[in-house]
């Protein structure tokens, strides 16, 4: 059901902003961390890439889609003194993040003749992590005798926190800085992130 109905939305969100006659599009780079470890064990900074589709309701709202995809690295340092028959096991790990979502922003005048906006927003992420396992357990020598190559895949919701400051340049082209986190189903943040981002009103 969660599936479906975020397909729907996302559809939606989709066909009302392809429809709009001042759409904002922009794409985006910078970082992505994980700032806990409810689900990964010693995260390190990756990397994000984003892009936007919003339609400008008014002078003081947006609305539309985004997609941001992210990249970052964590350690299975618990599995460190794995007993291998070979070699020490490779605590490395990688997860990588499609973030899909509908957002809806309020926008702000700021000095010097910017524009911020932040927003909330629903849509939904599909996850792979990607790492090895140990396999063959030898009860004789207490230690395996093999690793493989693991990917897991998950799918589920979340709630985008977003924000953005952008210098508008002949009304048609804009350059900023556009931030944000995402929330699972839990309210844990799964992610953060911020960079700098270009754009163009069609």
């Amino acid at each position: 059901m969660k599936k479906y109905l975020l397909c729907f939305l996302l559809f939606q969100a989709v066909m009302i902003s392809s429809s709009a006659q001042n759409l904002d599009l922009s794409l985006g780079f910078g970082s992505y961390r994980v700032p806990n470890q409810v689900e990964y064990e010693l995260p390190k900074m990756g990397f994000n890439m984003n892009f936007g589709m919003l339609f400008q309701i008014n002078d003081n709202w947006e609305m539309g889609t985004a997609i941001n995809h992210s990249v970052f690295n964590y350690e299975k340092a618990s599995l460190a003194n794995t007993p291998l028959s070979f070699g020490n096991f490779i605590t490395s790990a990688t997860v990588i993040t499609d973030h899909l979502y509908f957002t809806f922003r309020r926008k702000v005048k700021l000095p010097l003749k910017l524009e911020g906006s932040v927003g909330l927003g629903l849509g939904g992420f599909v996850e792979k992590d990607e790492y090895y396992a140990a396999q063959n357990f030898d009860e004789e020598r207490g230690l395996y005798t093999g690793l493989s190559w693991v990917r897991d895949t998950k799918v589920g919701l979340h709630f985008p926190v977003t924000y953005s400051i952008k210098k508008i340049l002949a009304n048609k082209v804009h350059l900023g800085i556009e931030g944000g986190l995402f929330l699972d189903s839990k309210l844990n943040t799964r992610g953060i992130f911020i960079g700098p981002k270009a754009g163009i009103f069609l």
